[in-house]
């Protein structure tokens, strides 16, 4: 992102959408498929650190799949650590989810 042309015309749905977050979230799952678990934590903590305030969802999935690189890395406190942060409800806070 950093290297490009921020002058260049891009579609308004382009510029919400697609932010730092959202590319080390696509990163993240990426390194998650590839077993790279420990890049997979950096980008996940890239991507919680980037995620907007309002954005509930991505940030309980994002936090579950950070809680996924960590076990698979053999740190299982930890992950239990970071899984527990996922509110109950996150699911339900969100209208593309289904209700649990």
């Amino acid at each position: 992102m950093s290297r490009a042309n921020l002058d260049e015309h891009r579609p308004v749905w382009m510029k919400a959408f697609y932010d730092e977050a959202e590319l080390h979230s696509l990163a993240l799952s990426a390194y998650l498929a590839l077993g790279d678990h420990a890049t997979a934590e950096f980008h996940a903590h890239r991507c919680l650190a980037a995620l907007r305030p309002h954005m509930v969802r991505s940030r309980a999935i994002t936090t579950t799949r950070l809680a996924h690189a960590q076990l698979a890395q053999g740190d299982a406190d930890t992950a239990t650590a970071t899984a527990m942060q996922v509110p109950a409800d996150a699911a339900t806070q969100h209208p593309r989810s289904p209700a649990c």
